[in-house]
């Protein structure tokens, strides 16, 4: 595909009945030695089962990769694709900021940074496209200081900040993924999330938001109190880290 994209697979092609076609999106292929980095347990393809004749499918889910691997198998006669592409599917946002330095390389890697932020954006900041396509409020926190700058995307943000605040109706302190049925705290993130409140109001000085928001943030600092050990340090048996 040229760089890595996400969408839904689309195709028209005319083919035998009973052919199977397979496509298969994968994000790296080593160069060189042409090893296939596949997705491990995640199953980031299909098989279309063809009827006589023309065959148009577009698919249901979204995908990402940079390489598409089309397989045809069982045909009793020719399969002729007609037309086989990714139509993708990001959140709508434009270019509001940009970078740009005497180093080539440094500018490619802000390049591909800023396509990636834009592949990890749904109703929500997403961790990845390929994988897990889930808002980790750890993740969403660096991905808002980002997409503000790069695509303005302060809409964005406060929708993830808000969705993560609901978890506090769960939990003790703000869920790290969400939303979920898997019960796992990550406080890092929970204190990120936080943080990530007051920089939304320094970026866009809403204070009616702000004093919506502030009965959370507080309750969220109230759940860490009462996970304070007898020394008043925050001990609590759940996925502490540092970030």
């Amino acid at each position: 595909l040229g760089a890595q994209s996400i969408g839904y697979y689309d195709f028209e092609l005319s083919a035998p009945a009973g052919t199977a076609v397979d496509i298969f999106g994968v994000e790296h292929i080593e160069p060189g030695t042409g090893r296939i980095q596949f997705t491990g347990g995640n199953r980031n393809g299909l098989r279309h089962i063809c009827r006589e004749g023309l065959n148009r499918f577009t698919s249901l889910k979204r995908r990402s990769g940079r390489y598409l691997f089309v397989i045809v198998r069982g045909a009793s006669a020719p399969v002729r694709i007609r037309n086989l592409r990714l139509i993708e599917s990001t959140y709508p946002v434009a270019r509001q900021g940009g970078f740009e330095c005497s180093d080539t390389f440094l500018n490619r890697v802000w390049e591909i940074s800023a396509h990636t932020l834009k592949l990890c954006m749904e109703d929500s900041f997403t961790d990845c496209p390929v994988y897990e396509q889930t808002l980790w409020v750890g993740d969403a926190r660096n991905e808002a200081v980002f997409g503000y700058a790069v695509y303005g995307a302060e809409d964005m943000a406060r929708r993830c900040l808000e969705v993560a605040g609901q978890s506090l109706e769960r939990y003790p302190l703000v869920g790290c993924q969400v939303p979920s049925s898997w019960d796992v705290i990550l406080p890092a993130w929970s204190f990120l999330w936080g943080v990530a409140v007051w920089e939304h109001y320094e970026r866009t000085a809403d204070l009616p938001w702000l004093r919506r928001i502030w009965p959370r943030v507080m309750k969220n600092i109230a759940g860490a109190e009462s996970l304070t050990d007898e020394s008043g340090l925050f001990s609590a048996p759940m996925w502490n880290m540092f970030d």
